[in-house]
């Protein structure tokens, strides 16, 4: 992970020892495989000129290292046609959990849901399918459940299956002001279910925004 700066000359030097440790070395600028002589080259498979505003960073600090990430551009049904077909190097995607481990990441992570738009890291692993089944049957034990989600969040990143891109740490709202809300809010979400209209603020709007 990294602050936001740009300033990442500490995560390039883990990255290039575990890219070594892997049988690839910098030669003459490229990131090389030591056995093949092949770069490390790879296409970022993407559909939305936001999502290129994001990569575009991405690639310039993977230039640095010597690394060639192509932005590929397509429209939205082929897109997810390849994304169902597993025609992708690489994909930019949005993982949203609970605040808990929940059975939705069966669908994420499980083997069961290769063959389709889910489990888009394709991950194929005995030991993520074990525990995301036991996740989804103990939902009502919340210290098994604590165990298990943080023995699946070390086995995920192990495995480096994701690379983090970025996050938005707060929520972006616009609202009419005719809303009260409770003091005690909840953690991980707006709580827009928990809100009421106030009386008072609400005879105070105009009649066409009540």
């Amino acid at each position: 992970m990294t602050d936001g700066s740009g300033r990442i000359r500490s995560q390039m030097r883990i990255a290039f020892a575990l890219l070594k440790e892997a049988g690839w070395e910098l030669k003459n600028k490229v990131m090389t495989n030591v056995e093949t002589g092949e770069p490390m080259s790879f296409e970022l498979l993407i559909y939305s000129p936001t999502t290129e505003r994001m990569a575009i960073p991405v690639q310039k600090n993977l230039k640095r290292m010597g690394i060639e990430m192509r932005i590929r551009s397509v429209d939205t049904t082929q897109y997810i046609k390849r994304l169902r077909d597993r025609d992708f190097d690489m994909v930019s995607s949005a993982y949203t959990n609970l605040g808990y481990p929940s059975p939705n990441l069966l669908i994420m992570w499980h083997s069961g849901y290769i063959d389709s738009s889910y489990n888009r890291a394709g991950v194929n692993d005995k030991v993520v399918d074990s525990l995301t089944e036991q996740i989804a049957q103990s939902q009502q034990d919340s210290e098994q459940l604590l165990a298990l989600g943080k023995a699946l969040d070390r086995v995920l990143q192990w495995n480096f299956y994701l690379i983090p891109q970025w996050y938005l740490s707060s929520y972006r709202v616009a609202m009419w002001d005719k809303f009260e809300r409770p003091e005690t809010m909840p953690k991980y979400d707006l709580g827009v279910d928990t809100w009421w209209i106030s009386k008072e603020k609400a005879a105070k709007l105009p009649e066409k925004r009540r």
